[in-house]
């Protein structure tokens, strides 16, 4: 075979390396294919021509998931299956700092910056060979935005409508300027055309069809685990492997046996501190992302509704050494809300470690005289419980009692949707450095998920929120550093270090199938 490789991009994940969410839910791995229907090919290094493409390439996920459901898309594992079988109107290029068209030939943006014109490409076909029209594009943004229940309405908080105007063009009205517009377009979560019938039908999100590369073989919501095979009615470039594989194992020492047993092509979110353990036929790898690991406190209920002990536990945090220990120095203390790897970045909190100040900001709260803490994360990611041991550690210093507590994944849920936990953590991050994904996840009260599960609500934040998103230039960066700033005073998450993606790969295979640091898979065509 003479194999290119090929790519169009989109994008966030819990902690530990777990993985969340534009939010990330942490520490790591995600990978993802992102084609649009009318893609262009890029020209990254391609496989060696003495190497066959593998028939099936599997990736060993974090993250077991019930839905696919755009709308409720915020565990990587979906976004990746998202992003193989979705297609959108624009896609990203191929160092993912602009968009190029996808299903969209062309757009206009009005003077103002608040009406969209889109030219739907002619011929598009679903991949059960049915017709993708204007009215399936218009209906599907329409049902973006309306879904007041979506996981991502802080990203659409300001897109009015979306309205067919002719046979082939669709009209994006926006409340306000949002520049990121078009680039989130591209994101599988907001901008994967699905039929208009079908939008919002539980039983279509168990194997929905889109105009991707890929389409769902099968997919089982009682595991998690999902097959993709090629889409016969793709007209862009054949991808080189007929089938991706997904297979959700909970454990992370398992993920990294079954990659060396060759059960698996790609081990996600393995801990860093065990990359050493893959050599030969198999490695690991670090991708540094845009965005950022948190401790995830209760803001709404409880002992921690009181800033003051969330930031005096933000004081007595030793982030170096969680950098050392649990990522081997691979993702940098993070001491603002901004990750370090983007262009916003201004730490706004002081760096080390203040044990006095800690104390002393504890004074005249419940945990003057001592508390106790609860920490809730999922069994079997090594990362989490590494955390949670330097935590307790950390915090038994200034006089509370950090108690790690194992809960199932049905019962995390259950405690973030009725903020009954104390203390959780997650990741969170973007596939490109321009955070509305991050301001709508991490901090908006109304963004889909209550400010990274916080439930953190500050009309001043929402305020400056959607001031920023609207802001271009000097003044775009003036108002996201007042965030940071705004931040560091209510301390509503506790940064700990950077996102990053950590993986380890079959070599072979991976030649084919390239981890991409927006957490996709850039999938090698052939022809």
């Amino acid at each position: 075979m003479s194999p290119q490789s090929f790519t169009s991009a989109r994008r966030a994940v819990w902690f530990g390396p777990k993985a969340h969410r534009r939010l990330v839910a942490a520490i790591a791995g995600a990978a993802l294919l992102a084609l649009s229907a009318c893609s262009g090919e890029a020209t990254p290094a391609a496989p060696s021509a003495s190497s066959e493409p593998p028939k099936v390439f599997t990736v060993g996920t974090s993250a077991s998931i019930s839905t696919l459901d755009p709308n409720k898309a915020v565990d990587q594992a979906q976004l990746q299956i998202l992003n193989l079988i979705g297609g959108t109107l624009t896609v990203f290029n191929q160092d993912y700092s602009d968009v190029t068209p996808g299903l969209a030939t062309s757009w206009k943006v009005s003077d103002d910056g608040l009406t969209y014109t889109f030219e739907i490409a002619p011929g598009l076909k679903f991949s059960d060979g049915s017709d993708l029209t204007a009215k399936d594009v218009a209906a599907t943004l329409d049902w973006v935005i309306n879904d007041k229940s979506s996981w991502n309405a802080g990203m659409v908080a300001h897109w009015k409508s979306a309205k067919q105007t002719g046979p082939s063009q669709v009209v994006l009205t926006l409340k306000t300027r949002q520049p990121s517009a078009l680039s989130l377009l591209a994101d599988p979560e907001i901008g994967t055309i699905m039929p208009a019938g079908k939008l919002g039908n539980e039983k279509f999100y168990v194997k929905p069809i889109s105009a991707g590369p890929y389409m769902l073989k099968s997919f089982d919501p009682t595991n998690g685990n999902a097959a993709l095979v090629l889409n016969p009615n793709w007209t862009g470039a054949k991808p080189a492997v007929p089938e991706i594989d997904f297979k959700y194992i909970q454990d992370s020492n398992t993920r990294g046996v079954q990659l060396k047993g060759g059960a698996i092509d790609l081990a996600e979110n393995i801990p860093a501190n065990t990359l050493t353990q893959f050599n030969g036929d198999v490695a690991g790898q670090v991708t540094a992302a845009f965005g950022g690991n948190f401790l995830i406190p209760n803001d709404k209920n409880g002992i921690l509704t009181d800033s003051r002990i969330r930031r005096a536990v933000s004081m007595a945090i030793d982030r170096q050494q969680i950098s050392d220990v649990i990522w081997a120095s691979q993702a940098k203390p993070l001491y603002q809300f901004w990750p370090n790897t983007s262009k916003l970045s201004h730490p706004v909190l002081a760096e080390g470690v203040d044990i006095d100040g800690a104390k002393q900001l504890l004074v005249g709260t419940k945990c003057e005289n001592g508390c106790e803490l609860k920490f809730a994360f999922m069994a079997g990611q090594q990362s989490t419980e590494d955390l949670a041991a330097l935590l307790t550690a950390d915090l038994a210093k200034i006089g509370i009692t950090f108690t790690p507590v194992h809960v199932e994944g049905g019962e995390m849920g259950t405690m973030q949707s009725d903020f009954s936990f104390t203390f959780i953590s997650s990741g969170l991050y973007d596939y490109v450095d321009r955070a509305d994904i991050l301001l709508a996840q991490g901090l908006q009260s109304d963004g889909g998920t209550n400010a990274l599960f916080s439930g953190y609500s500050s009309p001043q934040m929402d305020a400056l929120i959607a001031k920023a998103i609207s802001a271009t230039g000097e003044e775009r960066i003036s108002l996201m550093q007042q965030i940071n700033e705004l931040f560091a005073q209510d301390m509503p998450l506790i940064p700990l270090v950077d996102w990053a993606f950590v993986n380890a790969k079959n070599v072979a295979a991976s030649q084919w199938v390239t981890f991409e640091p927006t957490g996709w898979l850039r999938v090698a065509t052939v022809g």
